[in-house]
């Protein structure tokens, strides 16, 4: 007898979407002519008013700064200094060339006063102060300070102004012995509360894939067929036919971005509770077992015999297909009865396009049945888990 098996391709979608928003903020320097420090640049994380902001600045320090010298940077009237803000909301950094886009950086110790190689900090006003014990700063060397946001009292909030206004910082490197100065400028857009800044929004909607195929020797490729079809050739009673090098496999490739993965089921086209090989009023009916044992004299089923290499998530088997054993099957069901999962991912999870899930089809017929081409039509259908 002459069996063919033909695939249908089904699939349920369900669909949501969520919601992404994105902010970007810029900052404008503009930096004056030092009187000897250079390469000057201060970057404010935030510059719309009354924002706290995190504040970095970096210069080249000409004459560097020896032990018992100071840095100190002076802010403009307007900006607010947290009443907290101490040592732990600062860093203080040496470069290793006067490079200062390209320089590697080394962290300085900071503490509440200056002892050995920790630096002290201080506030006092407006006036941010990094003092040496021991330690110094290599002549012509860059040095970045970063003033950091660590929530109430502990951060440097932008002053409150009512149009666009440019601001003056200036710096002061080995006790005076190097001076220089940039300009912020602070945004307030009458139009908008945060000027700064602008909001992206995207919808992403859930999806789920199903495509199959039927590919001789297995699933570990990328293999693509106009016509997905299983020809188990002729069966002899007592010898079991299974997928392998000359009958196809059932190729599944699937995946979902939902978080809480998906489920894979196949139902028989059989019209009965179970499913099965059909050459009009004959039949091999769809069973649960091994067909390689005598036990069994005849039936029909599916086996996965690889979960394939998951691009990303994973994927777990539903018994009764999930033997190790080729040709110990799991029963499928007929069109009367609910379909059967077969597998199932419990996360966002996608096949591997050259490494997909791998269905055994194995079918064995007894001296019983009669002559006939016996076929069936299997449908897959992929469900989300909500």
């Amino acid at each position: 007898m002459t069996l063919s098996l033909s695939l249908f391709r089904g699939i349920f979608l369900t669909v949501i979407f969520g919601f992404v928003v994105l902010s970007f903020c810029l900052s404008k320097v503009n930096v004056s002519n030092a009187d000897r420090l250079s390469s000057i640049s201060i970057n404010l994380s935030r510059i719309n008013e009354s924002t706290p902001s995190v504040i970095s600045i970096r210069f080249v320090a000409t004459s560097g700064v020896s032990s018992g010298q100071s840095i100190d940077i002076m802010l403009p009237a307007g900006f607010v200094i947290g009443s907290g803000f101490d040592f732990a909301d600062v860093t203080l950094e040496q470069g290793n060339t006067g490079n200062c886009d390209t320089a590697t950086y080394t962290s300085k110790s900071v503490g509440a006063a200056p002892s050995g190689l920790t630096w002290g900090f201080g506030v006092s006003g407006l006036t941010l102060s990094f003092t040496s014990g021991t330690d110094s700063i290599i002549a012509g060397r860059c040095v970045r300070i970063v003033f950091l946001d660590n929530g109430v009292n502990n951060q440097i909030i932008t002053p409150s102004v009512s149009v666009d206004q440019s601001f003056v910082v200036n710096l002061s490197s080995a006790s005076g012995i190097d001076t220089g100065r940039a300009s912020v400028v602070i945004l307030n857009d009458p139009s908008t509360p945060d000027g700064d800044q602008i909001g992206i929004s995207a919808n992403i909607l859930g999806t789920i894939i199903l495509d199959l195929d039927t590919v001789s020797g297995g699933c570990a490729n990328g293999t693509e067929v106009s016509v997905s079809s299983v020809d188990l050739g002729f069966l002899y009673p007592g010898m079991v036919v299974t997928s392998g090098p000359n009958v196809n496999f059932i190729c599944v490739d699937v995946g979902t971005n939902l978080p809480n993965g998906l489920k894979v089921f196949v139902r028989s086209s059989r019209s009965n509770l179970t499913g099965g090989l059909v050459a009009g009023s004959n039949y091999i009916e769809s069973v649960n077992g091994n067909l390689n044992s005598v036990s069994v004299p005849s039936g029909y089923g599916l086996r996965i015999s690889s979960l394939g290499v998951a691009e990303f998530g994973s994927f777990v088997p539903t018994p009764p297909f999930n033997s190790l054993t080729p040709g110990y099957v799991g029963m499928v069901p007929g069109a009367l009865s609910p379909p059967a999962e077969i597998f199932r991912s419990n996360v966002s999870a996608r096949t591997g396009l050259s490494n997909r899930v791998a269905l055994e089809v194995s079918a064995k017929s007894s001296s019983s049945v009669p002559q006939g081409v016996y076929t069936d039509i299997l449908t897959f259908t992929a469900l989300v888990s909500i």
